[in-house]
């Protein structure tokens, strides 16, 4: 089947060749209609009510506010998964998370149609902060109602008016906010010209309001990371056209290759254009990752097809067909690999991990495609007869002169067990972050002042430090949120302040960044906290609890709930380990979860093991008289991890399974347990030179490591195993592999310099710590493929000299690519392997 199939793409030159040119073509028209976003989905869609009301307390915020919109929204918004609220003095606050692939839109919809029936105290506002597109200071004299009825009369209908705004309102009281919502899935750079232009419009109008520069434009990060991969891309394919060039002398080989290249990345692109998927931070590292695997396939493929070509008795179609057959072999263990993303509910990698693999396997399959089709219709389409390449020249002799001689068994043992320990040491000194940090424009400083504190010394450290910070070179704006500032103190009397900044575009973002913060180093008695506005909002949706231990009281009755909460309190205190029970929430909050009052129960573990302390911790609460009308609940933050981890090792266990399937017990135990290993310990030591954590695009670039040793050792080993301990048959199937790999590597290695390079900027956050892996794992690609596998695999009898081959496990059906069954099967009057070798070099 598979034989035929590429017989079939190699003979219809002018159809074949058309086809690529349609797929090409599709691929570039999703270009410039792609959507882009920065975040990618971190969680269920969350729409957020608030009702600002004045001259209520708490009690009757809940009674009169929100306990109405929980039991309406409950009962009429169909795709409601949990409702999160809190009420306090003048203000109720509901947080509504929608079930996964709901439609926003429609949500959004019945929302706003429900508060619109409703009849309350204030007026129901919905908002979704997720959809923010900009943020504009106002100046005016008049007061904040005012202000509210000048926006709600002129402004607001006037912006709701141009296409891809949803909502328009003002925020805070002291220093007001002009707040401009988008709609999903708008063009936000034009949708943010338009707004400016009608601002520009209305302003002649309304002499009363000032506006200021926007302190947050969602269309800043977009428009650098555009420009910046723009940039990186230009340089990769340089450095790709230059890597063929050098390093192939062969430009039918070069052709090819450049033609194949952008074919998974463009397919990756038609499909998310197909989906109304948007292109994000973790869908630009997936599309990233196919990138090596489709340049090593068609390295080796082109290798294959050219040498058979070459050769009158040749057999390009067996060959290539032979060489397929073993990648495929590979991407369905590297797609099975994947499968431990499915695991990840719950845990603060779900949001980011499976876009990034759901990605890497569509890029796997077109790159299945690519290898399958491209590959030879380009190769049937080329004009005239492969000429012998002075590269492939070079680099076999490099390989039979310096490479064969060092494949021992003890040269091996000592690569392998070096890398390993390397690896070893790296991973207990490379810190994990999978939530990944963005170099946004737009950052936030929050600043928490000492307990005691009053609102009034809070507000003019604020004043402050925002004076200064607005004054420091390469600040565009700056601009006080009222959120923090306007909340009551938490229960330990601790309050707090947010400023927003935007940063000037092509400024030294790390200079002002240490400036902001030495700028807070002048302001006692104020701790701080400074990071980009997207980071902010990732924290908000994906940390977890940075607490060891949380005990959750549930129930209707407050007093009831106080006094419950406070006896957990009291029986955590008695238990050994437990460090500080503390009940959280201010006793002025009332705060529910589904419509059902809650308070949590915080504390620290100190002393002793976690799952002890949180064994003891289950039997007290277990031994606790029962309290009518309210339940507690030791939240577990482990189980998830727990059942990642088990996935991970079932998953692990059917790949050496799989791989003894095709390699043997003792070429899988070789490969999946001391290659795959060696090869991405010496990932994790480039991560570990780079000082850099190990985050989604350093995880994406061991995935690659593994992928790429897998390919090469499928390639390989067969030939190695059916050699046996024939020493020049062993050395022809290692040098027949060897050029290949070493020009894959090199390739590789080109083209992951301009991702290198980069560093930290915006949109290419993910792709400096992927190449970083890249690169530096690399030459241990190398080294375990061109010197361990072939000392260790079939090693017994290499001292011995020549001997009988032996069939090997993967048995006669298949041709093996080292000179087309060493040449002698096709032409077996030749005298001698030295001959062999001069016809294949």
């Amino acid at each position: 089947m598979l034989r035929r199939v590429v017989a079939a793409a190699m003979r219809p030159r002018r159809t074949a060749a058309a086809g690529l040119v349609v797929v090409a073509a599709v691929g570039f028209t999703a270009l410039p209609a792609a959507r882009e976003r920065a975040l990618p989905p971190v969680g269920p869609p969350v729409l957020q009510v608030r009702t600002a009301t004045p001259n209520l307390s708490a009690e009757d915020v809940e009674r009169l506010v929100t306990a109405p919109l929980e039991a309406d929204l409950r009962a009429n918004v169909t795709s409601l998964e949990s409702l999160h609220s809190t009420s306090r003095a003048g203000l109720s606050v509901l947080d509504l998370k929608l079930r996964v692939g709901s439609i926003i839109d429609r949500d959004r919809q019945a929302v706003q149609d429900r508060l619109a029936l409703a009849r309350l105290p204030g007026i129901p506002l919905l908002v979704s902060p997720a959809d923010r597109l900009l943020l504009i200071g106002v100046h005016s004299s008049l007061s904040t109602a005012t202000i509210t009825d000048l926006v709600n009369g002129r402004i607001r209908p006037a912006l709701i008016g141009v296409p891809g705004v949803g909502d328009v309102w003002v925020w805070g009281e002291s220093k007001p906010l002009l707040v401009v919502e988008q709609l999903p899935g708008v063009n936000i750079e034009a949708v943010t010209a338009q707004v400016q232009e009608r601002l520009d419009e209305l302003a002649p109008g309304s002499p009363q309001l000032q506006f200021d520069p926007p302190v947050y434009r969602a269309a800043d990060y977009l428009t650098a990371a555009r420009h910046e991969l723009g940039r990186t891309l230009a340089w990769t394919a340089f450095s790709l056209l230059l890597a063929l060039v050098l390093l192939l002398l062969d430009w039918r080989r070069a052709v090819l290759i450049a033609l194949a290249a952008p074919i998974p990345v463009l397919v990756g692109l038609a499909a998310l254009r197909a989906h109304h998927t948007a292109v994000d931070a973790m869908t630009v590292t997936g599309l990233a990752a196919v990138v090596p695997l489709t340049l090593f396939d068609a390295v080796v493929l082109s290798e294959v097809g050219a040498r058979a070509l070459r050769d009158r008795a040749g057999d390009p179609v067996g060959r290539l067909s032979t060489m397929l057959r073993r990648l495929g072999r590979a991407s369905l263990l590297v797609a099975a690999a994947l499968l431990p993303v499915l695991f990840l509910d719950g845990l603060p990698e779900r949001p980011f991990l499976p876009r990034t693999a759901g990605i890497f396997a569509l890029g796997l399959l077109a790159t299945a495609g690519t290898a399958l089709v491209v590959v030879p219709v380009v190769l049937g389409a080329l004009p005239g007869r492969p000429a012998r390449s002075p590269a492939r020249r070079l680099l076999r002799v490099g390989h039979d002169r310096v490479l064969w001689p060092l494949a021992r068994p003890a040269v091996a043992v000592v690569v392998l067990a070096g890398l390993l320990a390397a690896g070893a040491v790296a991973c207990t000194q490379v810190t994990t972050r999978m939530r990944p940090a963005f170099h946004d424009p737009a950052v936030t400083v929050r600043l928490q002042a000492w307990p005691g504190t009053t609102p009034g010394q809070v507000s003019a450290a604020r004043d402050r430090v925002l004076a200064h910070l607005g004054s420091l070179p390469g600040v565009r704006a700056a601009a006080a949120l009222p959120d923090c500032a306007d909340l009551p103190a938490r229960d330990d009397g601790q309050r707090c302040a947010d400023v927003a900044l935007t940063l000037d575009d092509g400024t030294d973002r790390d200079r002002i960044l240490a400036g902001v913060r030495s700028a807070l180093v002048d302001s006692p008695g104020l701790f701080s906290n400074v990071q980009t506005d997207l980071d902010a909002r990732l924290a908000d949706a994906t940390v977890r609890s940075h607490v060891d231990l949380v005990v959750r009281v549930s129930g209707d009755d407050r007093a009831a709930l106080r006094a419950r909460a406070d006896e957990v309190r009291e029986a955590l205190g008695g238990v050994r380990g437990v460090l500080a029970p503390v009940v959280t929430g201010a006793p002025e909050v009332i705060e529910h979860r589904d419509t059902i009052g809650v308070l949590d129960v915080e504390a620290g573990i100190s002393g002793r093991h976690h799952d002890a302390v949180r064994a003891e911790v289950r039997s007290t609460l277990a031994g606790l008289a029962p309290a009518a009308g309210t339940e507690v609940h030791l939240l577990d933050a482990n189980r998830d991890r727990h059942r990642l981890i088990a996935a991970g090792i079932a998953v692990a266990v059917a790949l050496l399974l799989l791989l003894a399937g095709v390699l043997g017990a003792g070429g899988a135990l070789l490969v999946g347990a001391a290659g795959v290993p060696a090869v991405l310990g010496a990932g994790m030591v480039a991560l570990w030179m780079d000082d850099a954590p190990l985050g989604p695009g350093g995880l994406a670039g061991l995935v690659v490591l593994g992928a790429l040793l897998l390919r090469a050792a499928l390639l390989l080993v067969p030939d190695l195993q059916r050699a046996g301990a024939d020493t020049e048959a062993r050395r022809i199937a290692a040098g027949g592999h060897a050029v290949p790999l070493l020009q894959a590597c090199g390739v590789l290695a080109v083209v992951a310099v301009p991702w290198l390079m980069t560093g930290q900027r915006a949109g290419t956050e993910q792709l400096h710590p992927f190449a970083v892996v890249l690169v530096g794992g690399i030459p241990a690609l190398a080294l375990v493929s061109l010197l361990a596998l072939p000392g260790l695999v079939g090693g017994a009898g290499r001292r011995g000299g020549q001997g009988q081959r032996s069939p090997g496990p993967v048995g006669e059906a298949e041709t093996p690519m080292s000179v087309n069954r060493w040449i002698d099967q096709v032409n077996a009057a030749r005298p001698s392997a030295a001959d062999a070798i001069e016809r294949t070099s």
